[in-house]
């Protein structure tokens, strides 16, 4: 007789498999943060979540690849709040953007650290979500061309150009921030730099 799509057991087996995949993601993590990365081997992760080596691998092909995964969900999140920064003016948005991004961040603790240090050393990190930096910038164009309309910024201004030195300004702040083990607030120091560069494209009497 077969099974219909409902079946409970089937539900079951899929529920547990869902949660040994994040036992091991959360146990990867936390021997990241504790050990360091490089000190941290595949049997280490195994071991703390309480599986087999060669179930580990039913479900990540390596340990880059648990850490693929949590960078993935983050430039998700990061995403979702790109899309939530619709209203306000340009520079508005871009703050609200980074205190969401240093809120996220900082809800990952000691665990960001890694993630940044590594997302430079291991392609697969980077591969996970190749196509968010793109998007980001995309929409940031996008908000500069309706800032030009609406007069915040001078007619003339670049809006690609502009994009890319604000990316350059939030990963330079980033590092800094990394680098300051978390002990300033990034956001505020992004949103700093941020009226020192509006200033020099703001629209009105006062264009440059």
């Amino acid at each position: 007789m077969e099974r219909s799509a409902a079946d409970p057991a089937s539900g079951r087996r899929e529920q547990q498999k869902a949660a040994r995949r994040e036992r091991i993601h959360a146990a990867a993590r936390a021997l990241f943060v504790d050990r360091g990365y490089d000190a941290t081997s595949l049997d280490d992760i195994a071991a703390a979540a309480g599986v087999a080596r060669g179930t580990f691998f039913n479900y990540f092909p390596s340990k880059a690849a648990v850490l693929a995964e949590q960078y993935q969900r983050l430039a998700q999140e990061f995403v979702a709040l790109l899309d939530a920064a619709e209203q306000g003016t340009a520079r508005d948005r871009l703050i609200l953007l980074f205190r969401g991004a240093e809120a996220l961040l900082r809800r990952e603790g000691d665990f960001a650290s890694v993630v940044y240090h590594q997302a430079f050393r291991e392609p697969e990190v980077v591969a996970a979500d190749a196509g968010t930096e793109a998007r980001v910038f995309e929409r940031w164009v996008q908000w500069f061309e309706e800032a030009k309309q609406r007069g915040e910024i001078r007619p003339g201004a670049d809006s690609a150009l502009l994009a890319t030195v604000i990316m350059d300004v939030w990963f330079a702040t980033l590092r800094a921030w990394i680098a300051a083990d978390r002990r300033f607030g990034l956001a505020d120091l992004a949103a700093e730099k941020l009226g020192l560069l509006f200033d020099g494209v703001r629209g009105g009497g006062g264009q440059v």
